[in-house]
């Protein structure tokens, strides 16, 4: 069996349970204080097809990753 490939792919990174914690804490913290707001949730998908990115975002389209 061979190795196992650990790297992450472009534009993306790992947290490590230190950084994580501290970034649920502040996002919860987020959370709460939008609720107070009357804000509900909404969670989009982390990826998307590109061909519904691609011809919509001009000079910004750059920043798109395609893998």
């Amino acid at each position: 069996m061979g190795q196992i490939n650990t790297s992450t792919p472009k534009g993306f990174r790992d947290f490590l349970p230190e950084q994580a914690n501290a970034r649920q804490f502040v996002v919860g913290k987020i959370i709460e204080t939008f609720r107070l707001f009357g804000f509900e949730p909404l969670e989009t998908p982390a990826l998307e097809f590109a061909e519904t990115l691609n011809g919509k975002y001009g000079e910004e389209e750059k920043l798109i990753y395609e893998f």
